[in-house]
Formats: C-alpha cells, sequence, structure tokens
C-alpha cells in the first residue's frame, strides 16, 4: 500500500467513526480534522467531492465493515439454525466490540436521511439492508429446502423478525448504554427461532 492509499485508509476509518457517532449534519470539519489529524485541505484532497463525498465513501468503508461479520456468520458451518444463530451473534459482538462507533449504520443513515439529508446515503443503507435480509432468508430458505427447518413460517418473515429484533436491540444498548438488551434480545430471539423452525 502506497502512502497515499494508507492516508486515505485512515481518513476512511477515521471518518466513518465520526459520522457513524455524530450524523452527516452533526460532523463539523473540525470534528474531521481533529479525528484524522489533518487539515481540510489534506482531507478534501482524497476526496474531491468535499464532504458528501467523504461521507459518502466513508459510509461504504462502514457497510464494508459490517458485512464482513454478516457475510461469516452466514458461511458459518453446520445447519441453518447454527447459521441463523451465527447472525444473531454478530449483534452481539457488535455490542461489546463494535467495528465502528456509534450504532448500527444503516439504522443511523435510515433515520438521519429518512425525511431529508442525503438520497444517496439513504439509498445505500437501503441496499445495505437488502442484503441483509437477503442473507437471512437465503439461509431459512437453503434450510427449508434441505429439510432441516420447517417450511413456515417463510423466510422473509424470518428475516424481519431477526434484523427489527436486532436492530431495535442494538438502538436501546445505545441509547442505555447497557448492552443487556442486546443479550436479551438475542436470547429470545434464539427460543423463537427454535419454537417456530426447529423440526
Amino acid at each position: 500500500m502506497s502512502k497515499g492509499e494508507a492516508t486515505r485508509e485512515h481518513i476512511l476509518r477515521q471518518a466513518a467513526d465520526v459520522f457513524n457517532r455524530l450524523g452527516y449534519a452533526g460532523a463539523s470539519v473540525s470534528d474531521l480534522e481533529a479525528a484524522t489529524g489533518l487539515r481540510t485541505g489534506g482531507i478534501y484532497r482524497h476526496f474531491p467531492g468535499g464532504k458528501e463525498g467523504l461521507a459518502r465513501e466513508a459510509f461504504r468503508y462502514t457497510l464494508r465493515v459490517f458485512d464482513e461479520r454478516f457475510e461469516t456468520a452466514a458461511l458459518t458451518l453446520g445447519d441453518a439454525m447454527a447459521r441463523l444463530k451465527a447472525v444473531i451473534d454478530v449483534y452481539r459482538l457488535h455490542s461489546v466490540e463494535p467495528p465502528v462507533a456509534g450504532g448500527c449504520p444503516v439504522m443511523n443513515a435510515a433515520i438521519e436521511h429518512d425525511a431529508g439529508g442525503s438520497p444517496e446515503l439513504r439509498r445505500q443503507a437501503r441496499r445495505a439492508m437488502d442484503h441483509w435480509f437477503g442473507l437471512v432468508e437465503a439461509i431459512v430458505a437453503e434450510g427449508q429446502a434441505r429439510g432441516e427447518l420447517r417450511k413456515r413460517p417463510a423466510p422473509s418473515v424470518v428475516a424481519s423478525m431477526v434484523l427489527s429484533t436486532m436492530e431495535g436491540a442494538i438502538m436501546l444498548a445505545g441509547l442505555y448504554r447497557d448492552a443487556t438488551h442486546v443479550e436479551r434480545a438475542a436470547s429470545q430471539l434464539a427460543v423463537y427461532l427454535e419454537d417456530t423452525l426447529q423440526l
């Protein structure tokens, strides 16, 4: 990696934390300078699109980091139930060892840009959540096809339950600074999955 590439990566890592914690509107140039240790000109030399260009790239970086955890979970060895529980464990891990500070970036972007803000960041958030839905739906569909899981409920229903429950738990954990909310949700969700899907 060249010096320029290393600097760009450093800016992305630090800017990802700033934007995820403070939001696009709340993040100031001085916040970005303090986090990166660079002046505005040095930051935007690597990101010619200015603050919005940097925010888009930082969000993509954040999503890549989160996606790696979800993709790894989806490829866990074992049956479909083990893989579903591995997805839940991604949220457990996130509550104590977040790859980027500030909570779930998809939820943050969806809230901030719902009634305004950046339409592009909202579209990116929607695509990311669509991808996570797809991962869970694929696990359930494959498990049902192989006879590991009951045929009902539909994969889309399970994906809604898993993602909405754990996203809500992450929000509560951040609001109260208490990961217990994630542990409770994860434990109850595992019971739901076993009661609903286990043969």
